[in-house]
């Protein structure tokens, strides 16, 4: 349990807070992922002392470490750390790289032992969303206020759409396996709970890639002719029941803000209306940020200005808001052809190779990650990114998990 603890301890955390109504503390968070971090670290070395460790999956701790001495260097290029470099550089150290070391061990592990947590993650986060609902439902609040357990409506637009892929993960097994066990009209219960919360939040990142994720749950499970009648029905009813329940809400007073939040977050797309596609007065002021990263790209175009450096040097905001136009800035176009890459290789894994729960999982987490980065994130402080192209790149892999070392 502790893996999964670690790896979405960003939002576990807040539904902690928010289910015991305790306000947030960064203190009690860091040291939280100090511990963490520590036990996960020691646990991947005991992991590598019994086991026969794969050369691609040296070579992928190594690519890591030599990320970690190319921030060092550009530290020492630039000597302007601030408060908010200081803690990105410490969450890619702290939650980063030992969420790269734990792809072996959770390799290992079974598909029964990830549901077994991925279950117990979806149930708790679920009550912590209908707590929030129930305590809220009488007041009026606005997307902008929210307080989730401490964090604001961006973050809380995360906790929905990690809680929906945990439900589109559990829905599928049970397709796979073709068994309606109890629990399932409670997973759909909550799924249809962390939509309304989704939807509520505003988060535009968070909605789309919500919504990718359903897309592609439907595409590998209802567009497929060789599915049997059985899938059909169930991904079918799923469907209804999610549009039903949604135009219900949108006719409710009480949801009004649920039809809102939808509103603000595809409401930088003009869509019939005469004017460029992308209404930029509706993007959180992106376009300033996004002409200030080009300017800092073509400075330097080739190789970039550093590992990191953007934390440093950009004038209008910490980061690009888009991961492309951040590894442009650092890396220049060498570190885009790498990162490009890297992604085809692990999308070819996953097409190339026998598909497991651990590339389908790794391919919904991929997926998500991939369109905040997109939108509002930075790739060195993401380690669930890192960790599904390194779960994606192990696919396949002749991994001697049994061999204990003679």
């Amino acid at each position: 349990m502790i893996y999964y603890v670690f790896l979405f301890l960003e939002f576990l955390y807040p539904s902690f807070n928010n289910v015991f109504d305790l306000p947030y503390s960064s203190t009690v968070y860091r040291t939280l992922l100090l511990v963490l971090s520590v036990l996960v670290t020691i646990m991947f070395a005991k992991f590598v002392l019994k086991r026969n460790t794969s050369t691609k999956f040296i070579l992928i701790i190594f690519t890591t470490l030599l990320i970690s001495i190319f921030i060092g260097l550009t530290i020492s290029k630039y000597n302007k750390l601030s408060y908010v470099a200081l803690v990105n550089y410490s969450t890619f150290i702290l939650r980063t790289i030992p969420s790269v070391f734990i792809v072996p061990i959770l390799l290992e592990k079974s598909k029964n032992w990830h549901l077994q947590k991925i279950k117990i993650l979806y149930f708790f986060t679920g009550f912590s969303l209908l707590l929030f609902i129930i305590r809220n439902i009488t007041t009026t609040f606005h997307w902008a206020t929210i307080n989730y357990g401490g964090i604001n409506y961006n973050d809380f637009t995360f906790v929905s759409a990690i809680n929906i892929l945990f439900g589109i993960v559990l829905i599928e097994n049970k397709i796979k396996t073709k068994t309606l066990s109890r629990t399932l009209f409670f997973v759909l219960l909550i799924l249809l709970l962390s939509f309304a919360t989704l939807f509520l939040s505003a988060g535009r990142s968070g909605i789309i890639s919500a919504i990718m994720i359903v897309v592609i749950f439907i595409f590998r499970n209802f567009i497929n002719f060789r599915i049997k009648i059985s899938k059909f029905i169930l991904s079918s009813f799923l469907i209804v029941v999610i549009f039903i329940f949604f135009s219900l809400l949108s006719r409710n007073s009480k949801f009004e803000l649920v039809s809102a939040g939808l509103e603000r977050a595809v409401g930088f797309i003009n869509l019939g209306n005469t004017g460029p596609l992308i209404n930029w007065s509706n993007t959180s002021s992106r376009l300033p940020i996004y002409q200030d990263s080009l300017k800092l790209f073509f400075e330097r175009p080739i190789l970039g200005h550093g590992i990191g450096s953007v934390y440093m040097i950009h004038p209008t905001a910490y980061f690009s808001h888009n991961i492309f136009l951040d590894l442009l800035i650092e890396g220049g176009i060498m570190l885009l052809i790498i990162f490009i890459l890297i992604i085809f290789k692990s999308l070819l894994n996953y097409k190339k190779y026998e598909v497991t729960f651990h590339s389908e999982m790794s391919l919904y987490v991929l997926v998500l990650t991939f369109i905040k980065l997109f939108t509002g994130s930075n790739y060195l402080v993401e380690p669930l990114f890192f960790c599904s192209i390194v779960m994606l790149l192990m696919s396949g892999h002749k991994y001697k998990l049994n061999e204990s070392k003679n």
